[in-house]
C-alpha cells in the first residue's frame, strides 16, 4: 500500500471561535495528470467541503504530498497521521537534547530562546525512520510532532498551524541516501574554507578588548597552541546594534586585524539582529521603518537577548531598504579583514508582529532565522567567508555553520556537555554537518573535569571552539589541563586536515 491510501487527513476550521475538526472521507475521483502526478479529490465530514491531494514524484525515492481543503471557512491546523512499525524507530527533528530515539515523545517546533529539556534553538521538521525513509513537512508554521505516543500506539501524528499541509517522503536503502535526497530539495551545506576546522579562542564578552585579544593573538603562537581563527564576541559596538566599534575598547581595531594577518588567524566577529530601543541608530533605522510592527502598525518593541531589561526591535528582512543597511554594514566589516561573522540570536520574533511583506510573526518566527543567515551569508560569501549561527529552520544549513548555543558548564544530561552530545547528533541528521559547542560550556564556570573532558569531546565535532561566561584561558590551568588543551587542539587539527585532503580528493574524483 502507497503512504497516501494510507494516511488519514484532518482539519480544523474555526466556527464562531471554536475549532471544529473535520476528516476526509471516501476518494471522489482521481486525475492522473502525467506519469509522476495524481490529484485525488476526497469527500469531507464537513459535507460543503473537498479535500484535495496532490501527489507527485519528484525524483526517485522522492515523494511530494500536499492536501488542500475547498472550503468558505477559515482553516486553522491541518492534521495528518498514519501507522509505523511497533519496532520502528526515529531520529532527527531538529537540535533536540536528552536522547537520540524520538519514538515515545510529542515535540513542538518552535524556535526557543533556549536550550533546555524540550526548547530548542533549531527544531528541524524532519525525521528519518529506521524503517528506511524519512519525512519532511515544508512549513514555517508551529508544529507538534507526536512519534508513536503511548496514547495513539504505532502512529504519527503531524499536526500544523496552517490552512494546507504540504509533506515530503523521501525512501533509500540507508540514512545517508535520505539526507542526501532531503537537502536535494531544502538546500545542501556550504563547504567552509579549512581555517573554520582549526580550534577556535573566544572569551567573555563581558570582559573582551583590544588588550585581550592581542593577548590571545600572541600567547597562544608562544605557547604552541594550535588556533585558526579569534572570535570577537559581543559587547565589541558602540551602542547594540550599530557596527561601530566601541571607542575605549577598541580604539584602533585595524591594529588589531594587522597583528591576525601576521599571526595567521582569521577574525570573526558576533553580531544579532536587533537594535537596542535606547540608541541613536534605533532612532534612524525605526524612521525608515526597518522595523516590523504591531498588528495596530506601532513599531514592535518587546524583550530581546537574554535581559528582561534589554528592549528593542528586530531587523525586518523582508524590508529591501533593511537589507541594504544591514548588507552594507556586514560588507564594511569583511572590507577591514574580517572572514566570519557570528550570527547570534534570531528566535525572538514576536507570534503576531508584522513584517514589509505582508508576513506575519505565525509563519516569519521559524522562517526568520533563514532569512537572517541568507542575507549576511549572500555578502560573507564573497569573501569566501563563514557564518557561525545559533538559530535555524529548515533551510538554514546551506548559509551557515552552527554551535550548540548556551549550554551550563557541567555534566547535566538536559543542559550540560551529555545535552550537546545528542543534540549533534540529532541535528547532524537533518542536514547540518559544520556543529559545534562551547568548550565548558557557556553559563557557569566548569570545573576542572569539565573542562577536560569537553576538550576532549570537542576535539572529534568540526568546530571546536573554546568560549563561556568566566575566564578560562588554558595557560592559566594546572599543567594537566593546559597539557590535555594542547593536545587535544592538536589532534582536532590533524584530524582536521585530513578530512580536508580526502574532501579535495574526492571533488577531484580520487574516492581512493
Amino acid at each position: 500500500m502507497t503512504f497516501a491510501s494510507v494516511a488519514a487527513f484532518r482539519y480544523a476550521k474555526s466556527v464562531q471561535g471554536e475549532l471544529v475538526w473535520h476528516q476526509a472521507l471516501e476518494a471522489e475521483s482521481k486525475i492522473r495528470k502525467d506519469g509522476r502526478t495524481e490529484q485525488i479529490t476526497y469527500a469531507s465530514s464537513a459535507a460543503e467541503d473537498r479535500i484535495v491531494l496532490t501527489v507527485s514524484e519528484l525524483a526517485p525515492g522522492t515523494t511530494n504530498l500536499q492536501w488542500r481543503i475547498a472550503t468558505a471557512d477559515t482553516v486553522e491546523w491541518v492534521m495528518c497521521d498514519y501507522p509505523v512499525g511497533a519496532g520502528e524507530h526515529f531520529y532527527g527533528f531538529g537540535e533536540t537534547y536528552g536522547e537520540l530515539d524520538q519514538r515515545g515523545k510529542e515535540l513542538r517546533l518552535w524556535v526557543e530562546n533556549g536550550c533546555v529539556r524540550d526548547l530548542s534553538y533549531k527544531p528541524i521538521p524532519f525525521y528519518i525512520s529506521s524503517a528506511g525513509y524519512g519525512v519532511y513537512l515544508e512549513h514555517c508554521e508551529l508544529i507538534y510532532a507526536r512519534m508513536a505516543t503511548p496514547d495513539i500506539g504505532n502512529r504519527v501524528q503531524l499536526k500544523v498551524s496552517s490552512g494546507e499541509l504540504n509533506l515530503y517522503r523521501f525512501e533509500s536503502a540507508d540514512i545517508a541516501g535520505i539526507i542526501d535526497r532531503y537537502t536535494a530539495v531544502v538546500g545542501k551545506p556550504t563547504l567552509p574554507p579549512p581555517w573554520f576546522f582549526g580550534a577556535w579562542k573566544s572569551r567573555d564578552w563581558r570582559t573582551e578588548n583590544q588588550q585581550t585579544v592581542m593577548l590571545d593573538l600572541q600567547r597562544q603562537r608562544e605557547l604552541a597552541i594550535p588556533c585558526t581563527v579569534k572570535l570577537i564576541d559581543a559587547a565589541w559596538e558602540q551602542e547594540l546594534n550599530d557596527f561601530r566599534f566601541h571607542a575605549e575598547k577598541f580604539p584602533d581595531f585595524a591594529s588589531v586585524m594587522e597583528e591576525a594577518q601576521r599571526l595567521e588567524y582569521q577574525v570573526v566577529i558576533w553580531i544579532s539582529p536587533w537594535v537596542a530601543h535606547w540608541t541613536n541608530i534605533y532612532k534612524e533605522l525605526d524612521a525608515k521603518g526597518y522595523f516590523p510592527k504591531t498588528p495596530d502598525g506601532q513599531t514592535y518593541v518587546h524583550r530581546l537577548g537574554n535581559s528582561p531589561n534589554l528592549l528593542g526591535s528586530m531587523i525586518d528582512f523582508t524590508h529591501p531598504g533593511a537589507v541594504r543597511w544591514w548588507q552594507e554594514q556586514v560588507e564594511r566589516l569583511m572590507q577591514l579583514g574580517v572572514r566570519g561573522i557570528k550570527t547570534d540570536f534570531g528566535e525572538q520574533v514576536p507570534a503576531d508582529a508584522v513584517f514589509a511583506d505582508g508576513s506575519t510573526g505565525r509563519t516569519m518566527h521559524n522562517y526568520y532565522p533563514v532569512l537572517y543567515n541568507r542575507v549576511t551569508h549572500e555578502v560573507v560569501n564573497k569573501y569566501n567567508g563563514i557564518l557561525l549561527g545559533r538559530s535555524a529552520w529548515a533551510g538554514s544549513q546551506a548559509f551557515t555553520g552552527i554551535w550548540a548555543g548556551d549550554q551550563t558548564a557541567d555534566f547535566a544530561p538536559r543542559s550540560g556537555m551529555l545535552a550537546t552530545i545528542y543534540a549533534g547528533q540529532n541535528i547532524g541528521v537533518c542536514g547540518f554537518p559544520f556543529w559545534g559547542s562551547d568548550i565548558g560550556g557557556y553559563f557557569g564556570k566548569p570545573d576542572r573535569e569539565c573542562f577536560i573532558r569537553w576538550t576532549q569531546y570537542a576535539a572529534f565535532t568540526p568546530c571546536m571552539e573554546l568560549h563561556g561566561l568566566g575566564e578560562r584561558d588554558p595557560w592559566d590551568m594546572d599543567s594537566e589541563a593546559f597539557g590535555n588543551y594542547v593536545m587535544y587542539t592538536s589532534l582536532h587539527t590533524r584530524c582536521s586536515l585530513i578530512c580536508i585532503r580526502l574532501q579535495s580528493r574526492r571533488r577531484n574524483g580520487d574516492c581512493r
